[in-house]
């Protein structure tokens, strides 16, 4: 049979934590109050003294195993009972003692996601506000852009044969231009000719 590793430890465990001691009267109290009372004081202690006053009632029971008054019948079973008892408040103080840590691991969670949330939702505010006082303060050259985007948009589309109609007068128009340009006028051409007629030719030498 396989033996579990074992860890020999000198010294005892020491676990620092408050033991609360109520110094209130118990007597004269009938059993519905002094249920309530006892109620409100395991309510209000911490785990490890609910655990330590279970382990507590059990001492008592060693000391009364001792006495020859108890039958011996009596003893071994009630020791096994209180004692089982005593390890079942154990196993539960050691989950409990993990819940609380859990709960306050959520807690504490809980609250920095509230607290990213708030920074989310204040940064997404002044993202917003930003943007608005930039649409609000456009530059007129932005404003000029934004107009004649929006008469180009206005402005009616021609159809196709206006646009090869409007090609075809721009086209005659513009070889017109070419022919009148190109042509020269008569009264310049006779005036030309008639300073060359005019022009005196240089005398003649003689022939010997």
């Amino acid at each position: 049979m396989k033996k579990h590793r074992e860890i020999k430890v000198p010294e005892e465990p020491f676990i620092d934590w408050v033991r609360k001691r109520y110094t209130g009267s118990k007597n004269g109290l009938n059993p519905p109050d002094l249920a309530e009372l006892e109620t409100d004081r395991d309510l209000g202690k911490p785990i490890e003294q609910l655990l330590c006053d279970a382990y507590e009632g059990y001492t008592y029971w060693l000391k009364l195993k001792s006495s020859p008054d108890t039958p011996e019948e009596m003893k071994k079973p009630i020791q096994l009972i209180l004692y089982t008892m005593v390890r079942t408040a154990s196993m539960n103080a050691v989950v409990a003692k993990e819940s609380t840590t859990l709960q306050k691991s959520i807690k504490n969670l809980t609250r920095w996601l509230w607290i990213f949330t708030i920074i989310l939702v204040l940064m997404g505010a002044i993202q917003l506000w930003v943007q608005l006082s930039a649409s609000d303060s456009k530059s007129p050259v932005v404003e000029m852009s934004d107009n004649l985007k929006q008469n180009d948009k206005t402005s009616p589309r021609l159809s196709h044969d206006e646009i090869k109609n409007k090609n075809t007068s721009n086209n005659r128009l513009e070889q017109m231009a070419g022919k009148q340009a190109g042509s020269e006028d008569p009264m310049e051409v006779k005036h030309d000719d008639a300073s060359k007629g005019t022009k005196q030719d240089p005398p003649a030498t003689a022939q010997p």
